[in-house]
């Protein structure tokens, strides 16, 4: 095997890095707006930070969050285990899920004024 063969098969997670920047982007913007509605963050670790230091503090969590998951994703990779690209993926859907979720939740709150 060619060192080019090896470096086309070695896992690459990088493209996925953007979808989980963007995703946790948007948990970040609707927990706000569901907040400034009266919502609450169920989150412990998040409503700690939010308590403390405030949205900025909830985008500095995320920020910091995605650096560590990239950072095992870059180590893994390295390391020629497949696993990274799944991990990424799992970055992505896991923060997708409270996406989902404040999504629907705004949905519904608003779902009224559609109807008047």
């Amino acid at each position: 095997m060619t060192q080019d063969t090896q470096r086309r098969e070695m896992p690459n997670p990088q493209p996925l890095y953007p979808w989980i920047m963007l995703v946790g982007l948007l948990d970040v913007f609707l927990t706000a707006r569901i907040l400034d509605l009266g919502g609450i963050e169920v989150n412990a670790i998040a409503n700690h930070v939010l308590e403390r230091a405030g949205v900025p503090g909830l985008l500095v969590l995320k920020l910091t969050s995605f650096l560590i998951v990239v950072a095992i994703c870059e180590f893994i990779a390295s390391r020629g285990d497949r696993r990274a690209v799944q991990l990424a993926e799992a970055g992505i859907v896991l923060n997708a899920l409270p996406v989902g979720i404040g999504a629907g939740q705004l949905a519904m709150a608003f779902a009224p004024l559609l109807f008047l």
